[in-house]
């Protein structure tokens, strides 16, 4: 009888625990490279690399990631067809998604939900540059894509 008592609570505490780890994994995504997570990331858009931080005053998980300015058109495609990101603008000193709407601009972000209910915010930009016109990308070193997750609600 003790014996039996005895895996009763083994396999009790082993259960307890496996859905604790569980839990904390769904409230507590980690930080990853989303984009392959979901597939289908085009080969030339390299992962740099996932970081925890406040965005906006909420916390973020914000994976990044960069392209030649020679491969950005097709990467450019792919986040547009994918996430209905929009097209980018060069604005100022650098390229970012915008949409235009009645001779004004707003952000263009893409965004996703993945199959635990998590939504996520798609961008790509430039860094500073001179390079104003669409044709001339290829003499962009690198643009970069910013996959956020907030794990707030404002």
């Amino acid at each position: 009888m003790n014996k039996v008592l005895g895996m009763v609570l083994i396999t009790a505490f082993i259960g307890g625990f496996v859905l604790i780890f569980i839990g904390c994994n769904l409230i507590n995504p980690a930080c990853e490279d989303f984009l392959a997570k979901l597939g289908n990331k085009p080969e030339e858009l390299e992962f740099a690399g996932c970081k925890k931080y406040k965005k906006f005053s909420l916390e973020a998980l914000e994976a990044r990631y960069k392209v030649t300015g020679k491969d950005a058109p097709k990467v450019e495609r792919f986040l547009q067809q994918k996430f209905q990101m929009s097209e980018l603008r060069f604005l100022c000193c650098g390229w970012e998604p915008v949409r235009r709407i009645e001779n004004t601009n707003s952000p263009g972000y893409g965004s996703f939900r993945d199959s635990r209910g998590y939504e996520y915010e798609v961008s790509m930009f430039s860094q500073e540059t001179l390079i104003d016109e669409r044709q001339d990308w290829q003499n962009i070193p690198f643009l970069y894509v910013d996959v956020t997750l907030y794990l707030e609600q404002p």
